[in-house]
Order: C-alpha cells, then sequence, then structure tokens
C-alpha cells in the first residue's frame, strides 16, 4: 500500500491512496500495512504523538518519503536575503502546530528504529527518505 498523507486537496499524488490528515484518515491506513509512506508538508501540523502513530503504519522494509519546511534554513534564508518577509512568514504560519529540523527530525527517526537513506536540504525545505528494516 502505497498511502500520501494530505492536509490539502493540492497535495494529492497519484499513484498513492491519497488520506486526509485527521482521525478518520490515519485510523483508515492499517497499522504495518504501508510499503510506502509520503509525508509531504504535513509533519509541521500535527503533535509528535500523531507522528508516532503515522511511523506504525510503514511495515518492515517500508519506506517513509518526508519533506518539510526547516526551521533553521528558514530563518538562514530570510538573513541572506533569499526569502523575503512574507515567503518566511508563509512557512512559519499557516495553521502549523510546530517547527522542526532536519536534524531534530533525523534523531526521532533513528530513535524509533528506522534507518535513514537520504537527508537533504533544497531551499528552505528538507527532504529525509527511511526505512524500517
Amino acid at each position: 500500500m502505497k498511502v500520501n498523507v494530505i492536509v490539502s486537496e493540492e497535495q494529492r499524488k497519484e499513484g498513492y491512496e491519497n488520506v486526509s490528515l485527521n482521525q478518520e484518515g490515519i485510523e483508515s491506513i492499517p497499522d504495518s500495512g504501508c510499503k510506502e509512506l509520503m509525508v509531504d508538508n504535513v509533519l509541521e501540523f500535527v503533535p509528535e504523538e500523531i507522528a508516532i502513530i503515522l511511523l506504525a503504519k510503514i511495515r518492515k522494509g517500508g519506506v517513509l518519503e518526508l519533506r518539510s519546511p526547516d526551521a533553521q534554513e528558514i530563518f538562514r534564508q530570510f538573513h541572506i536575503g533569499s526569502l523575503n518577509f512574507e515567503e518566511t512568514s508563509a512557512l512559519l504560519t499557516g495553521g502549523r502546530v510546530r517547527m522542526t529540523t532536519l536534524h531534530q527530525v533525523r534523531k526521532f527517526l533513528e530513535s524509533r528504529g528506522l534507518q535513514i537513506e537520504f537527508a537533504s536540504f533544497n531551499g528552505p525545505f528538507y527532504r529525509i527518505t527511511a526505512r524500517r528494516p
């Protein structure tokens, strides 16, 4: 099962089962049922407890594809002028519950037993690919 967790309809991806980030959507995903779990600009909208529940949906050998704004990178890019005030504000607000950094999320995923296969920045966003052994 390939699942893409979304907070808005614009985030739908072809080839994935698109699941809304709400209790009903999350409960519709069986534990250990995901061959691939896509979490693209979603992590910052949920508390850590929900992130832990989402990780339980990845089966053994399954892959997590994660993309999210990096708080430190946003401030760095604002400081050097790569992001203007409006862009910075939009990345830091808009219903977000929390902001994270690549380093924080990497440590969190590793502490949950996932192996990091790829981690990088693209502008103010980070991308992590992790696999459940």
